[in-house]
Formats: structure tokens, C-alpha cells, sequence
């Protein structure tokens, strides 16, 4: 047909080419009907045809130049509303969804193509109705569909004019630049166009679509209308976006309200409508209040929207609830670095709700601190965390901050243990593991914590270990207890090697490194918890490093590095003899003999002048074998024969040609005497030291 106008245009008359456009629209529908019968679908096919020409033939009566004979826009857009409604009645009575989607597909069209405000608007209602008339009487769910794109679509071809590039610069960058003329026709269409269909959705009996259907039609009409009044909102008065959307979000409310009662027992359609009025609710408060006052009312409306969904029993509600609260979050974490008091405060009040929250996300058990870690829950004690410390960190001074990170810690570990929330327990996590890792990255820089905090901190962080400890025990799991210390114990025991290090002056870390050793020995006796029995290795070998590699500073005290020496030796012996009955460590008591054997060598070598070493050795070999033979401990009488063999060999290689004959004569006399003793006790108890050795 549209070459065929092509080929006439230059040989006819407008009213010619009119008459014969009409005229080839009846002979195409009279075919049509003719052969409904015989060839339905065939039939169906030409009957379209006719009724699509009919009203191409009408626009083009006014639109087109060559065809142009209706020279009034009035008359052509109602000759055009004419044949779109015949339409619609030819396909409500052959049922056809063909004819009526064509139908108002021609529709939307006109009112488009028109160009006149009110008519195109006004039209775009019209059809609307249409649609929701398909709806209701022919369950024509596609056309409903089709119906909210087309006529949101065409407003905004004909609101922003979508051809011409300024507008559309306009629309994406400029704001407040409509009248309030403006702003009144196109939100009342916009609301009702929204009416229309949300209370033809609401209004049509349940068998007429299916609940899923009937969700998706509101949800994308519904889609539509907010993002169209919120750009109406912003080209007009882009500051006041919340006095619409605390109106809408109350629509929603009411709409769902109304599908309840109407679809009950089916909640589907509720739950849509109520979760987008408070979503769009959300939003409303976050286009309402500006800074301190945005973050705390969005908590609180975190904190009630999950008493709600958990009175509706509704995890869409809940999720809603954590949007809210992660939008306050992510705000106040955004203005970070301009916080000031009234912020400080409104982050402490978010941080409590949140711990509040993470209580109300737990679900109630027997016991609330054991079982599986919930990942909602966390989520809320992570941030809170977060958000406690941020405003601790901008609070007090960095002298105070060690003491801040550790007992905060602390705190939220007793809030864990008051709302009987796990998670929060696992987000006291995030303040200690702070605090450790300033500690060491302190001690990088060298700048070494003050002794207090770093003592705190080590009771804080065993305190956190000995409670997950406690507890795997108290299931009867100690494999789990075990594996839950091992890391605290580990961070605790690094603490205070790094402390001991920087607080305690070099002549004293001997011997108190033997104390940290002897600690850790008992307390894994007492406990019977191989974990720090392992963990007392760390500090005896740091304090003999830094014993053998601390120079010759460490002696020039003679009177504190004795005392050190004697002191650091007996506590590490001490320690070797609580670990008696254990005789799963027998490899470490050995180990703990052989540093004391050496770390007295190398200390009389130090303390002890050139001509008396021999007889020092010969002593300290005398001592050990003599302790050895007491305890029957063969590790003491090897180490006494490695002293005495260095007594040996000192006095062979270093006295015979370096001393005076008198101290030679000493050195030999004592180193003699003392294996004649020893010599008599060996043959005097024979029998029972080869019983021992």
C-alpha cells in the first residue's frame, strides 16, 4: 500500500488518493470476513491488514503532505481516536489480542505524533484504560504490559522530546529550570497514570491473572512513575525530592493495605507493594535529613523495620532493614574526615542501635553463644564495630589510643556476652586485631608502646583465647580448644617478647626472659594445654640470642650480671623441672639443659678472668654432674661432662702456655680435686649410677 501510494500520488487527486486508500481497506476487510470460515487464520490476517490501513490512511489524511485533506488537527486526532476505538471493538469481539495491541499501539501513536499536551496526555489515559479493560474482560496480560511501557514511554517522548539533543542535555544536566504551570499538568498525569493502573491491578478478580503476573505489573508501573516524578521532582524543585516520596511511600502502604484485604490469603501482592513504600520510604528519609540527623534516624529505621519483619515474618522487610543501615554507614564513613561532635555522637548512636540490631537479627536459641556464625548479624556487629572505633579514633589523643583499641575490644566483647550475640563477640575481634597491629607496626617504626597498654593488651588477647578455649572445653572438644588458642596464645606471647624487648634494659632480659619461659611452663602444666608449653621455646631462645649476641655490655655491671645470670638460669631450670611429668616433652627438657649448660659457659667466659676460668668450668661441670646424680637427670650429667671437658681443654690449650706457673698450678690443683671427687663418688655408688646413666 505504501508503494501503491507512491505510484498514484503524482496521477490523482488528495481526495482521489483518500477515497481509494478507504476503499482498499473495504476490500481487504470484506475479503477478510468472507473467508473467516474456510481460512481463519488467513482471514485474520487480512481483517489486521484493513483495520491497520484504515487508520494509516487516516493519519496520513492530516500528517502527510500529499495525502493531506483534513486541515484541522482537532478533527484528525478525533478521526484518529475514532478508528483506534473501532478497533479495540472489533477486537473485543472476535477476541483477537492481535487487533487490540495493534489497536492501541496505533493509539499511542496518535497521541504522540499529535504534538497538543493535553491531548496526548489525555489520550495516553484513555488507552490506559483500554488496556486494563483487555485485562479485566480477556485476561490479555501482554497488553496490560505493553500498555505501562507505551504510555510512560510516550510521555517521555513527548515531555523531553527524545530526538533533539538539547533537551536531552537538559534533562540529564539541568535542574529547577520548569515552571510550576509545568509541573502540575505533568504530575497530574504521571499520578493518574499511576492510579490507573495500580487500581486496575488491584481492582481485577484474582483468576484474571496470576499472582506473579499481577506482582510484576505493579512493580513496573510502579517503577516507571518513581522514576519519572522524581526527574519531574528535579527539573522543578530538586531540593524537596522527599515531598514525594513520603507521599508515595504512603500510597504504596495503603495500596498493599488494600491487597491484603482483597487477595487474602495470598500475601504476594502485599509484600511487593509494602516492601517498595518502604523502600521508597528509605529513600525519603535519606532526601529529608542531612548529616548527624540522617545517620541517626536511618539506624533507628533499621532497628524498627526489623521488629517489623520479624512480626511479618518477612525477610524482604529485613533486608530492606540492612540497606538502611549500610546507607547510614557508608554516610558517615563518606564525611569521615569533617566529623565533628554532633557526627561523633550520631555515630556512637548508630554503632549501639547496630549492636542492638545484630541481637535482633539472631534468632532465638537455647544457647545464643554457640552454634554456626550468621552472616546477617555480623554484618550489623562488623559495622558497628567499625563504627565505634571510628569515632574513638577522632575522640581522644594517640597517647590514649592503645588503651582505646584494647578495652574497646573488651566492651564489645561484654556487649557480645549482655545481648548474647555471637557475631558481636567475633566483631570485638576488629578493635584487638587493630590494636595488635599498631602495636607491631609501632614497633616497626620504632615507636614503642608504653609498658602498660602492651601488658594489656597481652591479657586482653590470651583473655579472648582462654574464652573460645574455655568453651570448644566445655563441648568436650579439646582438639578444637586447642586449635582455637593457638593463635591468641601465639599474638599474646609475640606481644610480649616485642615488650620485654623494648621496656626491659639488656642486662635484665635474661632473666626475664627465663620468667616469661617459666610462666608459660606452668601455665600449660596447669591447664594441662601443650600450646603453651610449646610457646615457652619463643622467649628462652630470644634471651639466649640476645644473651650470646648482646656484647660485652651485658658484664660491665659484674654484680647485675650475675644476678641476672644466676636468676635467669635457676628459673629456666625451674622451668625444666615442671615439665617433669610430662614426658611427652622430654626433647624440650633436654633442650632447656643444654641452654642453661651453654649459656653458663659463655657467661663465665665473660665474668670470670682468664687464669680462674678453668676452675669455673670445673665447678660448673661439678654443679650440673652433682644435680644430675640428685635428680637422676641424665641431660644435667652430660652437660656437667661438656663443662668439665671445656674445664679440660681450656686448661691443656690455654693454661700450660699462657699462665703464670703459680695460677698453672692452681688451675691443674682445683681441676684435679674436683675429678677426684667425682671419680670417688662415681666408684663409691657404681651400681646405681649405672642404673641411672
Amino acid at each position: 500500500m505504501v508503494f501503491f501510494a507512491a505510484y498514484i500520488t503524482p496521477r490523482l487527486g488528495i481526495a482521489q488518493k483518500v477515497a481509494v486508500g478507504y476503499l482498499a481497506c473495504l476490500v481487504l476487510g470484506v475479503v477478510g470476513m468472507a473467508l473467516e470460515k474456510k481460512m481463519p487464520q488467513f482471514a485474520r490476517v487480512l481483517l489486521a491488514g484493513s483495520l491497520a490501513l484504515a487508520y494509516f490512511v487516516t493519519y496520513a489524511a492530516h500528517f502527510v503532505d500529499g495525502f493531506r485533506i483534513i486541515h484541522s488537527p482537532t478533527v484528525a486526532i478525533t478521526m484518529l481516536s475514532v478508528v483506534v476505538l473501532f478497533i479495540v471493538g472489533v477486537a473485543q469481539e472476535r477476541q483477537s489480542p492481535t487487533l487490540g495491541g495493534m489497536a492501541l499501539f496505533f493509539g499511542y501513536y496518535t497521541s504522540v505524533a499529535s504534538g497538543v499536551a493535553t491531548f496526548t496526555l489525555a489520550s495516553n489515559a484513555v488507552l490506559a484504560l483500554a488496556a486494563l479493560f483487555f485485562l479485566a474482560r480477556n485476561r490479555w496480560v501482554t497488553i496490560s504490559y505493553g500498555a505501562v511501557l507505551a504510555t510512560y514511554l510516550t510521555y517521555m517522548i513527548w515531555v523531553w522530546r527524545l530526538n533533539q539533543w538539547r533537551e536531552m542535555d537538559r534533562l540529564i544536566f539541568d535542574s529547577g529550570y520548569l515552571s510550576a504551570a509545568d509541573f502540575h499538568l505533568r504530575g497530574s498525569f504521571l499520578a493518574l497514570y499511576w492510579l490507573l493502573f495500580t487500581l486496575g491491578s488491584l481492582i481485577i478478580r484474582r483468576d484474571a491473572m496470576a499472582a506473579a503476573e499481577r506482582n510484576g505489573l505493579v512493580t513496573l508501573n510502579n517503577a516507571f512513575f518513581f522514576l519519572l516524578f522524581s526527574l519531574l521532582m528535579y527539573h522543578t524543585y530538586p531540593q524537596s525530592q522527599w515531598q514525594f516520596q513520603f507521599p508515595f511511600a504512603g500510597a504504596l502502604l495503603v495500596a498493599s493495605a488494600v491487597a491484603h484485604r482483597r487477595y487474602a490469603p495470598e500475601r504476594s501482592s502485599f509484600d511487593t507493594l509494602f516492601l517498595q513504600g518502604l523502600a521508597v520510604a528509605t529513600l525519603g528519609v535519606v532526601s529529608y535529613f542531612k548529616g548527624t540527623h540522617l545517620v541517626a534516624a536511618l539506624a533507628l529505621e533499621s532497628a524498627f523495620l526489623l521488629v517489623l519483619s520479624r512480626w511479618m515474618q518477612s525477610r524482604w522487610v529485613a533486608w530492606i532493614a540492612r540497606a538502611a543501615f549500610t546507607v547510614a554507614a557508608v554516610y558517615a564513613a563518606s564525611r569521615y574526615e569533617s566529623w565533628d561532635n554532633p557526627m561523633l555522637w550520631a555515630v556512637s548512636f548508630a554503632a549501639a542501635v547496630g549492636f542492638v540490631s545484630a541481637r535482633l537479627e539472631r534468632s532465638a536459641q537455647k544457647d545464643e553463644l554457640v552454634g554456626s556464625i550468621r552472616l546477617a548479624p555480623l554484618y550489623y556487629a562488623v559495622w558497628s564495630a567499625l563504627l565505634a572505633m571510628g569515632a574513638a579514633h577522632e575522640y581522644f589523643d594517640g597517647r590514649t589510643l592503645p588503651w582505646v583499641w584494647t578495652f574497646g575490644a573488651v566492651a564489645v566483647a561484654l556487649v557480645a556476652g549482655i545481648l548474647r550475640t555471637r557475631e558481636i563477640g567475633w566483631a570485638a575481634h576488629i578493635p584487638l586485631a587493630w590494636a595488635l597491629g599498631s602495636f607491631f607496626l609501632a614497633k616497626l617504626d620504632d615507636r614503642p608502646w608504653d609498658l602498660a597498654p602492651a601488658l594489656a593488651l597481652i591479657a586482653v588477647t590470651l583473655g579472648f583465647g582462654q574464652f573460645s578455649w574455655s568453651r570448644a572445653r566445655a563441648r568436650g572438644d579439646s582438639a578444637a580448644a586447642t586449635s582455637w588458642l593457638w593463635p591468641y596464645a601465639l599474638l599474646a606471647v609475640a606481644t610480649g617478647l616485642v615488650a620485654t624487648w623494648d621496656h626491659c634494659p639488656d642486662r635484665w632480659q635474661l632473666m626475664a626472659y627465663s620468667t616469661e619461659t617459666l610462666a608459660l611452663v606452668i601455665a600449660g602444666t596447669l591447664a594441662a594445654e601443650s600450646t603453651f608449653i610449646w610457646l615457652s621455646i619463643a622467649p628462652m631462645v630470644v634471651g639466649a640470642a640476645g644473651y650470646f649476641f648482646g656484647g660485652s655490655d651485658l658484664f660491665e655491671a659484674r654484680g647485675v650480671a650475675w644476678t641476672n645470670l644466676l636468676i635467669g638460669l635457676a628459673l629456666l631450670a625451674l622451668a625444666e623441672r615442671a615439665l617433669v611429668k610430662k614426658t611427652n616433652f622430654l626433647e624440650l627438657r633436654m633442650a632447656i639443659v643444654a641452654v642453661v649448660a651453654a649459656l653458663a659457659i659463655y657467661a663465665l667466659d665473660q665474668l670470670v678472668s682468664g687464669t680462674l676460668l678453668t676452675v669455673a668450668w670445673a665447678l660448673l661441670g661439678f654443679v650440673l654432674l652433682a644435680v644430675g646424680f640428685a635428680i637422676k637427670q641424665r641431660s644435667y650429667r652430660v652437660a656437667g661432662l661438656v663443662a668439665l671437658a671445656f674445664s679440660l681443654a681450656h686448661a691443656i690449650f690455654h693454661d700450660m702456655a699462657r699462665v703464670e706457673t703459680v695460677y698453672r698450678i692452681l688451675s691443674f690443683i682445683g681441676l684435679g680435686v674436683i675429678l677426684l671427687v667425682l671419680a670417688f663418688l662415681y666408684a663409691k655408688n657404681r651400681e646405681k649410677l649405672a642404673k641411672w646413666l
